[in-house]
């Protein structure tokens, strides 16, 4: 309306009358038009991609390797005294804190993006030294705060960058680009057991160590030069951005995000028992150190696939995947690890609960639908998420110690064996808690 009016003043028509029309990308906006072209597309183009595959790539660490380690320790002196909930703590940290810490780390990189760069080199050099240190450790609270917690924190400040910048690079396309990098611990978990266990067998447990160090410093070095924003952060001129973004924290009274919220604790309560003692449970079938890195790998193959299918699945829609992801846990828990009483069932629920077990891939679309748009705000709500899975595996260990019924470790009934019957029955009850409600 306000162009009509303008258009109708004596004024105005001398002025369009003298001058020829063009359209709007004939004028020159300055060099604003020219960087705004210069940008690389969002939801795919070669910058996107690498952006993803380095970010998954980051996701590939030792938490998801760690049950291969702990099959190890429980046989090995020093580690030897003590028992399998306490040698799960070490991963069980790592991983607790890697999904805790991100909202914070977030935070910082937005209020001061010019040390990204300077933040993740540093960290990389703790979390290497880290592990190097580790393999002169003899007693458990060494482990646990050299790789559970250093690693832990230093390994989510090199991580986080990707939750700044995937809202950049993905919109419509989020979910399935979340599931992608999700999916890296999958296949991280099916490639490094079987390395993990070489090294092990060979030399032990300290110069493992000393070789996922290097590991890290090689591979984490190469993913970091490709995890970088679409638009170029720079210093702030007049003032630091606030801590958090502004939009309100109306979201946090949104059923949407209270459900989302509780998926995520029930879910980490159902999937996090079965990715730390899935290995322990083949263990229990055979001796064989390949049995155990198959088990694990195909759980960790399944996983990504899982991940994958996840996040493309939330993209249709949120409900569904959730309400597929909780009631197929259920079933298979209760069913496939439930009736394991040979090593061929005891893989085929590996390969099962992985494909179904992977809801945190659906929490990219609860975000793009919660955020309305603001990629900041989007990137709060999915760390936010994030700290149920986190304080759900910091408790773990002390709730598979209650589950897990050495009494009956001896034991083969025909459901439930080797003590693990509390514990399939809780992986049966928590992901049908955590999605009896819709999620819309």
């Amino acid at each position: 309306m306000s162009e009509f009016d303008a258009a109708s003043t004596p004024a105005s028509r001398s002025v369009t009358s003298s001058t020829p029309q063009r359209s709007v990308s004939h004028f020159d906006f300055g060099d604003g038009e020219e960087r705004a072209q210069q940008l690389p597309p969002v939801d795919g183009g070669k910058a996107a991609w690498l952006f993803t595959i380095a970010s998954t790539v980051l996701e590939c660490g030792y938490s998801f390797c760690y049950a291969t380690t702990l099959v190890y320790l429980q046989t090995h002196a020093p580690w030897s005294r003590y028992s399998v909930s306490q040698l799960s703590a070490v991963g069980s940290t790592q991983l607790g804190l890697m999904y805790i810490c991100p909202v914070f780390a977030v935070s910082v990189y937005r209020r001061y993006p010019e040390w990204v760069r300077t933040i993740l080199w540093s960290c990389l050099g703790i979390s290497c030294g880290s592990m190097l240190l580790s393999s002169w450790a003899t007693q458990l609270w060494q482990l646990v705060v050299l790789q559970g917690v250093l690693c832990g924190i230093s390994n989510t400040l090199i991580y986080s960058p990707v939750f700044v910048y995937l809202t950049d690079w993905w919109i419509q396309r989020r979910g399935m680009a979340l599931g992608i990098v999700f999916a890296g611990g999958g296949i991280g978990g099916f490639i490094f057991p079987w390395l993990i266990n070489a090294v092990l067998e060979v030399k032990g447990f300290p110069w493992l160590c000393r070789v996922w160090a290097l590991l890290t410093a090689v591979v984490f070095s190469t993913s970091i030069l490709f995890i970088k924003p679409r638009v170029q952060l720079v210093k702030p001129v007049g003032g630091r951005g606030p801590w958090f973004p502004t939009g309100g924290w109306s979201f946090a009274w949104n059923p949407l995000f209270l459900l989302s919220m509780l998926c995520a604790a029930f879910g980490g309560l159902a999937y996090l028992p079965v990715s730390n003692y899935l290995a322990v449970y083949a263990h229990s079938f055979s001796d064989s150190t390949t049995t155990v890195n198959l088990v694990v790998g195909l759980f960790n193959l399944a996983a990504s696939i899982g991940c994958f299918l996840a996040g493309a699945l939330c993209d249709r829609s949120y409900a569904l995947a959730n309400a597929l992801s909780g009631a197929l846990c259920a079933l298979v828990s209760v069913t496939a690890w439930g009736l394991a009483d040979t090593l061929g069932k005891v893989y085929l629920f590996a390969v099962l609960f992985g494909l179904v077990g992977q809801q945190s891939a659906t929490w990219g679309a609860a975000t793009r639908d919660l955020a309305a748009g603001n990629p900041h705000l989007g990137t709060l709500i999915i760390t936010l998420i994030s700290i149920m899975k986190g304080v759900t595996s910091l408790f773990m260990p002390v709730v598979s110690e209650a589950l897990y019924d050495r009494s009956a470790v001896n034991k083969q009934p025909a459901w439930g064996r080797y003590g693990f019957g509390n514990m399939i029955i809780f992986g049966e009850l928590a992901p049908s808690i955590s999605h009896a409600f819709p999620s819309h």
